[in-house]
């Protein structure tokens, strides 16, 4: 059985929402990735130059701390602000041409719907408030 789904809006606050966890946790992990950096080259600093340089193994080490929350948080601000420009857009785009269709395969069912993998019918969504918003 052939099923049509055709999206023709975007929430915006939902978008935001998953997109600033998104990129949060991409920019925590950027943000560890660096930290480590900053602590590998700080006490590659203090050993290189031990008088030149003293304490910049502690401010590399410091920095390292302060980087990963703060680029978990910057990170999922610009990216979440980012992707509801994108949806905007798209939002835009799909008021002028049309929404977009997805053709999907799904075996039919006795009762004439979708089916999980068990064979028990899956749920039909009809109205834009099953989808946890109005319009």
């Amino acid at each position: 059985m052939r099923a049509v789904i055709e999206v023709k809006r975007i929430d915006l606050w939902s978008l935001f929402k998953v997109g600033f966890l998104v990129y949060a946790a991409i920019g925590l992990i950027g943000g560890l990735f660096y930290a480590a950096i900053l602590f590998v080259a700080g006490g590659l600093g203090e050993f290189l130059f031990e008088e030149e340089a003293s304490g910049i193994g502690f401010f590399g080490g410091a920095l390292g701390v302060v980087l990963v929350p703060v680029l978990g948080f910057v990170y999922g601000a610009i990216g979440s602000v980012v992707i509801v420009i994108v949806g905007a857009l798209f939002n835009l785009a799909v008021r002028v041409g049309g929404g977009l269709r997805f053709d999907i395969d799904t075996p039919s069912s006795p009762g004439g719907g979708p089916q999980t993998e068990s064979g028990a019918p899956v749920a039909q969504l009809d109205r834009a408030s099953d989808y946890g918003s109005e319009g």
